[in-house]
Protein backbone atom coordinates (compact mmCIF):
# COMPACT_ATOMS: atom_id res chain seq x y z
CA UNK A 1 0.00 0.00 0.00
CA UNK A 2 2.82 2.41 0.91
CA UNK A 3 4.84 1.62 -2.22
CA UNK A 4 1.82 2.27 -4.41
CA UNK A 5 1.17 5.58 -2.62
CA UNK A 6 4.79 6.68 -3.11
CA UNK A 7 4.77 5.71 -6.78
CA UNK A 8 1.47 7.45 -7.54
CA UNK A 9 2.48 10.60 -5.68
CA UNK A 10 5.90 10.81 -7.35
CA UNK A 11 4.26 10.67 -10.77
CA UNK A 12 2.61 14.04 -10.05
CA UNK A 13 5.87 15.99 -9.85
CA UNK A 14 8.61 16.13 -12.48
CA UNK A 15 11.99 15.35 -10.95
CA UNK A 16 10.53 13.50 -7.95
CA UNK A 17 11.25 9.79 -7.59
CA UNK A 18 9.16 7.36 -5.63
CA UNK A 19 12.42 6.32 -3.97
CA UNK A 20 12.78 9.78 -2.41
CA UNK A 21 9.22 9.69 -1.06
CA UNK A 22 9.80 6.17 0.25
CA UNK A 23 12.99 7.31 1.92
CA UNK A 24 11.10 10.09 3.70
CA UNK A 25 8.46 7.55 4.74
CA UNK A 26 11.18 5.26 6.09
CA UNK A 27 12.94 7.96 8.07
CA UNK A 28 9.77 9.58 9.40
CA UNK A 29 7.77 6.52 10.44
CA UNK A 30 9.17 3.25 9.08
CA UNK A 31 6.51 3.42 6.34
CA UNK A 32 3.67 3.90 8.78
CA UNK A 33 4.86 1.30 11.30
CA UNK A 34 6.18 3.59 14.07
CA UNK A 35 4.94 2.84 17.57
CA UNK A 36 3.24 -0.38 16.46
CA UNK A 37 1.10 1.28 13.78
CA UNK A 38 0.24 -0.36 10.48
CA UNK A 39 -1.29 0.68 7.19
CA UNK A 40 -4.65 -0.83 6.31
CA UNK A 41 -5.66 -1.77 2.77
CA UNK A 42 -7.52 1.57 2.57
CA UNK A 43 -4.28 3.46 3.31
CA UNK A 44 -5.26 4.53 6.84
CA UNK A 45 -2.56 4.24 9.47
CA UNK A 46 -3.73 2.87 12.78
CA UNK A 47 -3.16 3.81 15.46
CA UNK A 48 -2.38 7.33 14.26
CA UNK A 49 1.29 8.31 14.40
CA UNK A 50 2.02 11.46 16.39
CA UNK A 51 5.44 13.00 16.92
CA UNK A 52 6.64 14.26 20.27
CA UNK A 53 5.01 17.44 21.61
CA UNK A 54 6.96 20.43 20.28
CA UNK A 55 7.37 21.97 23.71
CA UNK A 56 10.96 23.15 23.27
CA UNK A 57 12.33 20.41 25.54
CA UNK A 58 14.67 19.02 22.88
CA UNK A 59 12.80 15.71 22.51
CA UNK A 60 12.84 14.69 18.87
CA UNK A 61 15.18 17.59 18.12
CA UNK A 62 12.67 20.34 18.87
CA UNK A 63 14.07 23.37 20.62
CA UNK A 64 11.38 25.93 19.84
CA UNK A 65 8.05 25.62 21.67
CA UNK A 66 5.13 25.57 19.24
CA UNK A 67 1.71 25.96 20.86
CA UNK A 68 -1.02 23.82 19.28
CA UNK A 69 -3.49 26.68 19.27
CA UNK A 70 -6.25 26.05 16.73
CA UNK A 71 -4.75 22.65 15.87
CA UNK A 72 -5.52 21.22 19.31
CA UNK A 73 -8.09 18.46 18.87
CA UNK A 74 -7.42 18.06 15.13
CA UNK A 75 -5.80 14.93 13.63
CA UNK A 76 -5.01 13.61 17.10
CA UNK A 77 -3.10 16.63 18.38
CA UNK A 78 -4.26 17.05 21.96
CA UNK A 79 -2.25 20.16 22.86
CA UNK A 80 -1.05 22.28 24.37
CA UNK A 81 1.86 21.73 21.93
CA UNK A 82 1.91 20.96 18.21
CA UNK A 83 2.93 17.49 17.12
CA UNK A 84 3.87 16.14 13.71
CA UNK A 85 1.12 13.87 12.38
CA UNK A 86 0.87 10.85 10.12
CA UNK A 87 3.32 8.56 8.37
CA UNK A 88 5.08 11.47 6.63
CA UNK A 89 5.15 13.49 9.90
CA UNK A 90 3.71 16.83 8.83
CA UNK A 91 3.14 19.71 11.16
CA UNK A 92 -0.62 20.34 10.95
CA UNK A 93 -0.34 23.84 9.43
CA UNK A 94 2.00 22.52 6.72
CA UNK A 95 -0.27 19.58 5.92
CA UNK A 96 -3.27 21.88 5.79
CA UNK A 97 -1.52 24.33 3.44
CA UNK A 98 -0.34 21.67 0.96
CA UNK A 99 -2.93 18.90 1.48
CA UNK A 100 -3.81 16.66 -1.44
CA UNK A 101 -6.52 14.01 -1.56
CA UNK A 102 -4.24 11.27 -2.87
CA UNK A 103 -6.87 8.53 -3.03
CA UNK A 104 -9.81 10.65 -4.22
CA UNK A 105 -12.03 9.78 -1.26
CA UNK A 106 -13.06 13.44 -0.76
CA UNK A 107 -10.97 13.69 2.45
CA UNK A 108 -7.49 15.01 3.16
CA UNK A 109 -6.11 13.06 6.08
CA UNK A 110 -2.46 13.10 7.21
CA UNK A 111 -3.00 9.61 8.67
CA UNK A 112 -3.82 8.20 5.20
CA UNK A 113 -0.63 7.16 3.38
CA UNK A 114 -2.13 8.10 0.01
CA UNK A 115 -2.93 11.64 1.16
CA UNK A 116 0.32 11.97 3.13
CA UNK A 117 2.52 10.86 0.20
CA UNK A 118 0.62 13.06 -2.27
CA UNK A 119 0.92 16.01 0.11
CA UNK A 120 4.64 15.35 0.54
CA UNK A 121 5.01 15.39 -3.26
CA UNK A 122 3.09 18.66 -3.45
CA UNK A 123 5.19 20.22 -0.69
CA UNK A 124 8.51 19.02 -2.09
CA UNK A 125 7.64 20.31 -5.57
CA UNK A 126 6.53 23.62 -4.15
CA UNK A 127 5.38 26.49 -6.28
CA UNK A 128 7.88 25.57 -9.03
CA UNK A 129 5.91 22.38 -9.66
CA UNK A 130 9.05 20.32 -10.11
CA UNK A 131 12.22 19.22 -8.34
CA UNK A 132 15.58 20.16 -9.78
CA UNK A 133 17.63 19.62 -6.61
CA UNK A 134 16.59 16.84 -4.21
CA UNK A 135 18.71 18.12 -1.33
CA UNK A 136 17.13 21.58 -1.56
CA UNK A 137 13.68 20.04 -1.67
CA UNK A 138 14.49 17.93 1.39
CA UNK A 139 15.79 20.98 3.24
CA UNK A 140 12.33 22.51 2.74
CA UNK A 141 10.84 19.39 4.32
CA UNK A 142 13.30 19.37 7.22
CA UNK A 143 16.04 22.00 7.36
CA UNK A 144 18.81 19.64 8.46
CA UNK A 145 21.79 18.35 6.51
CA UNK A 146 21.84 15.19 8.65
CA UNK A 147 18.19 14.55 7.75
CA UNK A 148 18.84 15.14 4.05
CA UNK A 149 21.85 12.80 4.17
CA UNK A 150 19.82 10.05 5.83
CA UNK A 151 16.90 10.38 3.40
CA UNK A 152 19.18 10.47 0.36
CA UNK A 153 21.01 7.35 1.58
CA UNK A 154 17.69 5.48 1.84
CA UNK A 155 16.63 6.75 -1.59
CA UNK A 156 19.87 5.42 -3.09
CA UNK A 157 19.31 2.07 -1.39
CA UNK A 158 15.80 1.83 -2.87
CA UNK A 159 16.99 2.93 -6.31
CA UNK A 160 19.68 0.22 -6.29
CA UNK A 161 17.16 -2.56 -5.55
CA UNK A 162 16.08 -4.75 -8.46
CA UNK A 163 13.17 -2.97 -10.20
CA UNK A 164 10.68 -5.83 -9.91
CA UNK A 165 11.74 -7.12 -6.51
CA UNK A 166 8.94 -8.77 -4.55
CA UNK A 167 8.97 -11.16 -1.62
CA UNK A 168 7.73 -14.75 -1.73
CA UNK A 169 4.14 -13.67 -1.16
CA UNK A 170 4.19 -11.54 -4.29
CA UNK A 171 3.95 -8.14 -2.69
CA UNK A 172 6.49 -5.35 -2.71
CA UNK A 173 6.69 -4.88 1.06
CA UNK A 174 10.10 -6.51 1.22
CA UNK A 175 11.52 -3.80 -1.02
CA UNK A 176 10.72 -1.13 1.55
CA UNK A 177 12.42 -3.20 4.23
CA UNK A 178 15.60 -3.78 2.19
CA UNK A 179 18.79 -3.08 4.05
Amino acid sequence: VALSAYQQAAATCPGLSWELLAAIGQVESGHGSANGASIGPDGLVSPPILGPPLDGSGAGGNTTPMPAGAWSGRWGVTGPWLQAVGPMQFLPPTFDAWAVDGDNDARRDPHDIDDAAATAASYLCGSAGRIDDERSALRRYNNSNAYADEVLAWAERYAAAPPLYVDESGDAAALLRSE
